[in-house]
């Protein structure tokens, strides 16, 4: 994705990651309260909880999602992911979501 795109008006594809704005594109990767390890997808989830938002990281460039009851954000949370959609200035509509399989074989159901 190129950050220098304002609109497109075209359905287009990208591999990034789903993670959450409080976080972007680093997690802090311990919960404060215990200090217990978290996992990208622990992480993101629990800032989900806790009120953040679903966003869409690109190479560091973190993007809104503007259809945050889309299907597929809690399944992928925390996961590499190629997604299609509408880019809109910094705000991503998702049509689609999908798991590369290189990616998919160590993304076990929870």
């Amino acid at each position: 994705m190129n950050p220098a795109v304002v609109k497109t008006e075209t359905k287009q594809s990208w591999p990034g990651k789903i993670s959450d704005s409080m976080c972007g594109a680093t997690h802090r990767k311990r919960d404060f309260a215990t200090g217990l390890k978290l996992s990208d997808r622990e992480c993101t989830m629990f800032c989900i909880k806790g009120g953040a938002q679903y966003v869409f990281v690109d190479n560091g460039h973190v993007y809104k999602i503007d259809n945050q009851d889309f299907v597929g954000l809690p399944e992928h949370a925390g996961h590499s992911a190629d997604v299609s959609g509408v880019l809109t200035g910094d705000s991503l509509h998702i049509t689609t979501i999908d798991i590369p399989a290189h990616v998919a074989e160590v993304v076990a159901p929870e």
